[in-house]
């Protein structure tokens, strides 16, 4: 069964569109969701078609172009989990600004005792050529260094603790072990430099995206103020001159100022649907994105101190029986440490100190008149709404089309920077398989720069996408008060009603000979249909009639 609605039904229906900030994938769960949103789309160009045509709408620049810069490929910060895997994060919540120094405190504290755990391997090996005096001492030397931890970091450092004491018992029997202690300390350290330089980027970034974020409260700010300026002037010039039935320079003024106040409103609002998109998709997508990756350099470092332990304490256990009893405890407790238990507690210790909360959405402000006006002066200016209005000036189509190549821009760009990355990290990922640690480091610096790009790239397709939200649900028709100070009573109201009663009278009631009874209501539908929008579109002055959707109805 089809149903044909009419244009102006069609504008209440889709007044609010389904708004999409990525081109992610959509799981088989919600693929009725997608087919909603490809009617959605298919139904907006339609709409988009029998709006008013004579709009001017100023695009508020969020982002300003980076000068003397090539442009780079790079995909959105990704981690090495997979869709399943990113439920397990226990860092996702943690995305409070204050808890970012105890992230990093947190996985300094990391590198910093995996960089000691190899360390003390080496000079490990070296003094087991010493005395059991000077192996006493070794240890001591390293139990104080990881004493100078602020904060506990899980069961690295238990197991770290462990080892301590191990050595301290065996260190008069530890002769034979120096050639395979200094065999696991280099591995490790280099093992460890990549995700040392990964970590400083990560945190880098985190910084890069909220000074972006920043730059786009100010702009938002600065936007309220030029908005709060132009109403003021504006609202000054509709005191001085009430009256713009006559002509002179009183009218241009007017003209002028009422121009520019619906110029800075548009770019106002424009500004906070960019801005309110952009740390909507930086605290939904962005920071999980980074604290995920954080995760991963976690884990890999939990491995590497642990696999290095465990190799000190195997080696260990091939000297003596007692030996073996006590190290072959500290491999099972290596083995044991799991980093998502480490992290989860930490996860916990953190949530306590401030709760995570949803990324802060601006609201739309429209300006005040001052409290010693007139109630009349003040009804002179049209109250704004959180939408665009026409300014009377060149089509608001031409700002459409130019935020929609800018986003089919933006989509490619995506696209090229995730094959990118993907190809970078597999490579960086044969290289790891092979030991090849400094290629490694080398590839690592280019995959975060890349991640970060795409990141980029991400928050300004959200923004764009955003803008252009305001095209499909605004209403482009003209602003009572402004264009057409006394309004008609000939085109609202009962006037409706009178035209389906109208439609209806006008059916025609003869059909083809062996026509059903359900083809009947479906070409009386239509004939109704059709005769309303064709008496619409004589009204509004509308030349050529945009075929309205059709709807299937199973």
């Amino acid at each position: 069964m089809y149903v044909i609605y009419p244009a102006e039904e069609l504008l209440k229906i889709y007044e609010n569109p389904i708004r999409s900030l990525n081109n992610t994938q959509i799981n088989s769960i919600n693929h009725e969701a997608t087919i909603s949103k490809d009617l959605n789309i298919v139904c907006q160009k339609n709409i988009n078609k029998v709006r008013a045509r004579s709009v001017k709408s100023w695009r508020y620049l969020v982002f300003e172009s980076r000068a003397n810069e090539n442009p780079r490929s790079n995909p959105i910060m990704q981690n090495n989990r997979s869709n399943g895997e990113e439920g397990t994060n226990p860092l996702k919540e943690l995305t409070h600004a204050t808890l970012n120094e105890s992230l990093k405190q947190h996985n300094g504290n990391a590198l910093k005792l995996v960089q000691t755990v190899s360390e003390f391997a080496q000079e490990l090996g070296t003094a087991m050529d010493i005395h059991g005096a000077n192996m006493r001492r070794l240890v001591d030397e390293f139990r104080s260094r990881s004493g100078d931890m602020r904060g506990d970091i899980g069961g690295m450092k238990r197991i770290w603790e462990n080892l301590l004491r191990q050595v301290e018992t065996d260190a008069s029997s530890h002769l034979d072990l120096a050639t395979t202690l200094k065999q696991l300390s280099r591995p490790t350290l280099e093992a460890s430099f990549p995700k040392k330089l990964q970590s400083r980027k990560v945190f880098a970034h985190r910084e890069a995206y909220d000074q972006v974020v920043s730059k786009t409260e100010e702009k938002l700010k600065k936007a309220r103020l030029n908005y709060k300026r132009a109403y003021d002037g504006f609202l000054k010039c509709s005191i001085d001159s009430p009256s713009v039935s006559g002509a002179g320079s009183g009218d241009d003024e007017w003209s002028t100022q009422r121009r520019g106040y619906l110029e800075s409103h548009n770019a106002y609002v424009l500004q906070l649907h960019a801005t309110n998109a952009l740390n909507e998709y930086y605290q939904i997508h962005c920071l999980p994105s980074l604290l995920g990756e954080i995760s991963d350099i976690y884990e890999e470092l939990s491995n590497i101190a642990c696999n290095c332990i465990t190799g000190i304490s195997e080696a260990s256990n091939e000297r003596a029986a007692e030996q073996s009893r006590r190290y072959q405890a500290l491999t099972k407790e290596a083995h044991a440490i799991s980093p998502q238990s480490d992290l989860q507690s930490l996860a916990r210790n953190l949530s306590s100190i401030a709760v995570s909360k949803k990324p802060p959405r601006r609201l739309f402000v429209a300006p005040a008149p001052a409290d010693q006006l007139p109630t009349d002066r003040i009804n002179s200016v049209p109250i704004l709404k959180d939408e665009i209005v026409p300014t009377g000036a060149p089509p608001a189509q031409d700002t459409f089309e130019e935020l929609r190549r800018e986003a089919d821009d933006l989509t490619l760009k995506i696209g090229r920077l995730r094959d990118s990355l993907d190809a970078s990290t597999r490579i960086q990922r044969k290289s790891a398989e092979g030991s090849l640690f400094t290629k490694v480091a080398e590839l690592q610096e280019d995959i975060s720069m890349k991640r970060f790009d795409l990141g980029v790239a991400n928050l300004h397709l959200a923004a764009v996408q955003a803008q252009k939200e305001l095209f499909g649900a605004s209403d482009m028709g003209p602003l009572d008060g402004i264009n057409n100070r006394k309004m008609s009573n000939g085109s609202t109201g009962s006037n409706t009603k009178h035209k389906w009663l109208k439609a209806f009278k006008s059916l025609k009631t003869s059909s083809p000979t062996g026509t059903s009874a359900g083809d009947k209501g479906k070409q009386t539908m239509y004939h109704a249909v059709s005769t309303v929008v064709a008496m619409s579109r004589k009204k509004f002055g509308i030349r050529r009639w945009t075929p309205v959707a059709r709807i299937h109805i199973p």
